[in-house]
Formats: C-alpha cells, structure tokens, sequence
C-alpha cells in the first residue's frame, strides 16, 4: 500500500469521563500492525505512569489507521494521554533464491519500514523507549525522577547574559574568555574584590609583622601558638566579641578564666591520693582575681591547707576534699568580704586524723558575711572531726545550711556560736553513729561562748540520729529561736533530744518547740532556765520524762503526746506562771502524767488526758488554777 500520513504519535487531554481516545493525530489516522505496536502513558502533574494493554485499556482496529484504544477507567481531568507508536526494528520475511516472488509481502516490509523510520524521526531511541518529539516540551522520564534528554545535545539557548539564562559549554567559555562585566566574569571580579577585603584585614590583624607571605613573619606566628613554655603568647593572640552594640574584644584566656576554674588547671592530680595543697591556694587566688565559678570534680587530698574566703565565691562539686592528718584548718573559712558566697554538692572526708577539741577543726567554718549558703554537702567525720559546720560571732549574719549530710562528727555537727544572727538549719541529715556506735555529742548547738547569743535562729525539717548527749541544744543568750518539724531518734537513755538552756546566768528567752518527734534520749524536751518558751504539737516517745521544765517563766506546754514514759510525762519544777493544756500521755511505766512542785507559782492545767484515764496528776505550788482534765 502507499503511505501518504506521517504522524506516529497522538495526544490528548482527560476530562474524568472520556475512555475511548482515537489512535489519530488531528486528521490523520496512524497505522499500525498489532495492538502491541502501541505505547500508551498518562502524565498526572510531573508523573508519567506507563499504562498496560489488559489491565488498563484495550485495542481495536489493528492493521488499519481507524484504531482506537478504550480505558477500563477514565483518565482523571487535565491529566495527558499518550499513545505513540513503536514499530517493532524486526524483519520476519524469508526470500528464498528461486522462490515464488510475492509483490504484497515484499511491499508490507517496505510499508514496515517507513513506518519504523516515522516513529525514529518522532525521537524514540531504537523505538524501545518513551521520548519527547519536535515541538513537545521536555518530558520526564517513566519514573517521574529526571528530566529525559533521549541522548541528544542542547541546542537554541539563549546566550547565558540573563539570571535565569541556561547555557552551553561553549557559551560559558566565551563569556571567562572576554566578555567582561557581564554573567559570569562580573561574578569573578566580585569575588576577586571580597579576596581582596579579607587580605586587607588579615593583614590588619597582624599589623606587627611586615606581610602574611614572609617567612620571619610566619615563623613567629607559629613560634607564639606553638609555645609549650609561654601559654599566654598564643592565647593573647585568639579574642572573642559579643555582636552586641559595646561589645569589647577580650583574649579567650580571659573569658574562661572568668567562667569556671578547676583545680586540675593549676596542677591538682584529682586522685585522691597526691597532696593537691598548693594547686588548691592557686585556685582560690585565681578564683578572687577573675571573680570566677570554683568546679570540683574529682578527689583532692588537701593535706595541711585551707581556702580562706573573703570574696563573693560559688563553689560546686561533687568532687571531694580528702583531710589526711590532723590539721586544725578548716576546708573554707569565710571571712570578712564573702557576702553571698554558695557552697553546694561538695563532699568532705575525714577518714584520718585527731578527735582534738576547737571550733578550726572543721569543714566549713563562717566568721562573717551576710548570705553565705551551704546546701546539698557531704561530711564524713570519720570519727576524728570536731565540728561539721559552724556560723559563728555576730558578723556571720543570715548564713543557710539546707540539705546537707554530716556523719560521724565528734562534738557538734551544726554549730551556732558567739551571736551568730539569723541562722537557718534545714532539711539537713545528722547521723550520730560510726559502725553503729554513737559519737556525736550534739546535731545542732547553738551557744554564746559566754559573749553573745544567737538571735533568731530557726532549726527546721532535719532529721537527727543517734547523737550521744542532745539531738538539739540551744544555749545560753539565745533568743527568738524556733524549732519545728524535725525528727529526732536515739537509742541514749540520757540526754535530751531538745534542751533549751543556759549553763550560767546568761537566761534564754522567746523559744518555740513545735511540731517535732523524737524518740529516745533522757528527755524529749528540756526547758532549763528559759523564759518565755512555748512547746506545741510535739509527739515524744521512749524516754524518761517528754517535757520536763525547771526555773523557767511564762511557759505554754500544749496539744503534745507522750508515748511511753518510765518517769514522767510532763514534770515542772521551779516555774513560773506556767499552762498545761491538752496534752496527752499514754503507756510507759511513769507513775506520774503529770509533776508541779510546791516551788512553783501560778499553774494552769486543762484539756489533758492522763494515761488510760488512771495515771497520777500531781500538782503543788500557789496560785493552782484547775480545770477539766481525764
């Protein structure tokens, strides 16, 4: 047959609806053999999807150029339909020599062949492969993932002047080669000037030496940044500056220094074993001078020296200060200066030295300063320390220990001395015993020395155990203390584990005991020599006597509860103008619930409840006033 149409491909436009598309090109129909010849894909936005004769449409009017293929689903609207034709690149007639010559099968393999030749012209690369034709734009590939070049080279760009210009090899070696001011080379010379500004300032920085190209020059820079005699010469040489308006350029030496200081960096071997003394003075010195943060992180063994602080100072652990021998230095002795200074998460070890008696043989010891704070610390007395903590003389003003550990004190683990003002003693844990056995004297004193008292101390939420003599005493002078909400527990049948009292004449006054528990101890409250004290809301247990007053005035002992007396619940004995009111007392073997001796003047007792109902009220002295008890 003659072959008058050339189109090979067709196009068309889904609208939702439309299955059956014509296999034509505008007018002209395309021929073709098999229903196989046909190519057929459908482009949603930038996917093409390769469609499958049976699963997705069917043909008809193979061997004419009236075909059609029908979708089993409409492509979706605005989606493009392709169906192109690929002649197969085969020969499948056999002429023999001799044979009988056939004019129809030898024009059907010539009809083939222009045919395949149409389909080459559209582009198909060896017709085995989807393409773009003349006038189409550039397709992607069946995946969707690249542009589909089909092997052929760029042609007809324009001439690369433009921002949004692709271009050629060839145009990009014309426009280096010697258009300048334009595209490209007006890029390079903007580079070429930035270089140049970045010279000037780096020539600038080193203004000292000639040029960053000679050898003198560079030689010395390295000789400063590799001194391993004189750190500070390459360190002077790197600054760091805050973007910020008025931000100022200081050496990174300075920087660091003025955020955290260690004892490694002034020589400490941190193993718990070398004596890291003088590493420890430095550090203290350094901290002063660069107003710095002190970090401890590993063990010092601080053998014979102290810190002596008389600057505002934080200090941080968990490293720990290890004392190997007695010297009677404390680890920090805050002085005159230290205002605000934080002592927190350090540990102290006294596993070696002396039971020796004086207030320098301590952890922490505070002589003056307003605000100075001691939190979350660990002391281990080891059963050679005297003291763990001490806030001593009327300069040590508003000084908090909160949260820390003491054990295995000798004398006193808190200690309040010579008027310290405002004392806070919270939340801290005091454990008495060293292998179970006792050896703290007191948890918490607070004692004038004989000079001054501590005035408004506050004694709250510790829990104390196993002290030898008081679980908390405070002594001669004090006034306006208040000690609430603690746990106290021994297994001493002497003792106190409150006592509020003075050894000389020096009377306390203005004291609240309230709402502790103890268990244990001679007493669960002595009042010696006290005027104007009120003990509240206490639960004492296992002791001999839980309230016991004596030549004290303008007392108030209400709503306690004893447990357990072997003596006598509640005993007062030289008093003053005392009440007695609602209290409980219930088991033990006391005879008595209650003592008041003929020395005494002015008593009231109402609202108590006597143990069981039986026990014994025992009341004497002038002025009685009596009222409903059981």
């Amino acid at each position: 047959m003659t072959i008058s149409n050339t189109a090979s491909h067709a196009t068309y436009t889904g609208n939702g609806s439309q299955q059956i598309f014509d296999v034509k090109n505008g007018s002209e129909g395309i021929y073709f053999d098999a229903a196989s010849e046909l190519y057929v894909t459908v482009r949603v936005d930038d996917t093409v999807t390769v469609k499958s004769i049976g699963t997705h449409y069917t043909v008809a009017g193979a061997g004419t150029d009236t075909g059609t293929i029908t979708f089993l689903t409409a492509p979706a609207s605005g989606a493009e339909v392709r169906i192109e034709r690929r002649t197969p690149l085969t020969q499948t007639l056999n002429l023999t020599s001799g044979g009988a010559f056939n004019p129809a099968n030898v024009e059907g393999v010539f009809d083939k062949v222009i045919r395949a030749l149409q389909d080459q012209s559209r582009g198909v690369s060896g017709g085995q492969a989807s393409g773009t034709y003349d006038g189409d734009p550039l397709t992607k590939t069946a995946g969707g993932t690249a542009w589909d070049g089909e092997d052929l080279p760029a042609q007809g760009f324009a001439d690369g002047e433009n921002d949004d210009d692709l271009v050629t090899v060839g145009q990009v070696n014309d426009l280096l080669a010697g258009n300048a001011g334009n595209g490209l080379f007006a890029l390079s010379s903007e580079l070429d000037a930035e270089v140049a500004t970045l010279n000037a300032n780096i020539t600038a920085a080193v203004a000292a030496h000639v040029a960053l190209d000679d050898p003198h020059t560079q030689y010395a820079l390295e000789a400063d940044l590799a001194s391993t005699t004189d750190a500070a010469k390459g360190a002077a040489l790197v600054r760091m500056m805050p973007s910020e308006t008025g931000g100022v350029a200081l050496p990174i030496t300075t920087i660091f220094k003025r955020l955290e200081l260690a004892p490694e960096q002034f020589g400490a071997a941190g193993d718990g074993t070398t004596d890291d003394g003088t590493a420890f003075t430095n550090l203290i010195a350094a901290a002063k001078t660069n107003k710095a943060r002190i970090k401890l992180r590993a063990d010092y063994n601080i053998a014979s020296v102290g810190g002596s602080i008389d600057f505002p100072v934080h200090i941080i652990g968990p490293g720990k200060l290890i004392r190997p021998n007695n010297t009677a230095i404390p680890y920090f002795s805050f002085i005159a200066g230290c205002d605000g200074s934080i002592l927190e998460g350090a540990r102290f070890s006294y596993t070696h030295g002396s039971t020796t008696v004086g207030v320098l043989h301590s952890a922490v010891r505070i002589t003056a300063g307003r605000g100075v704070v001691v939190a979350n610390c660990t002391i281990d007395g080891g059963g050679k320390l005297y003291a763990g903590l001490i806030s001593e003389t009327t300069s040590a003003v508003d000084t908090l220990f909160e949260g820390n550990t003491i054990i295995g004190v000798v004398n006193r683990a808190i200690y309040g001395y010579l008027g310290t003002k405002r004392l806070v003693v919270r939340s801290n844990r005091i454990d008495g015993g060293v292998g179970g056995v006792a050896t703290t004297n007191y948890g918490v004193n607070l004692n004038d020395g004989t000079i001054a008292g501590c005035i408004d101390a506050v004694i709250d939420g510790n829990v104390i155990l196993d002290t030898v003599d008081q679980g908390i005493e405070t002594g001669n002078l004090c006034e306006g203390t208040v000690i609430a909400n603690n746990i106290l527990r021994s297994s001493s049948t002497s003792g106190s584990a409150i006592l509020v009292q003075i050894s000389n004449s020096n009377r306390g006054r203005k004291v609240l005991v309230r709402n502790n528990k103890t268990k244990g101890w001679g007493n669960g409250c002595y009042i010696y020599q006290t005027d104007d004290f009120s003990v509240i809301g206490n639960t004492f247990e296992d002791m001999a006597t839980a309230v016991l007053v004596t030549d004290s005035t303008e007392g108030l002992v209400a709503n306690n509860n004893s447990f357990n007396a072997s003596s006598c619940h509640y005993w007062y004995a030289n008093g003053d103008n005392m009440s007695h009111l609602g209290n409980r007392s219930k088991g033990g073997a006391a005879t008595y619930d209650l003592i008041q001796d003929a020395s005494s003047d002015r008593f009231r007792y109402n609202d108590n409840a006597r143990n069981g109902g039986s026990g014994v009220y025992s009341v004497a002295g002038t002025n009685i006033s009596a009222g409903t008890n059981t």
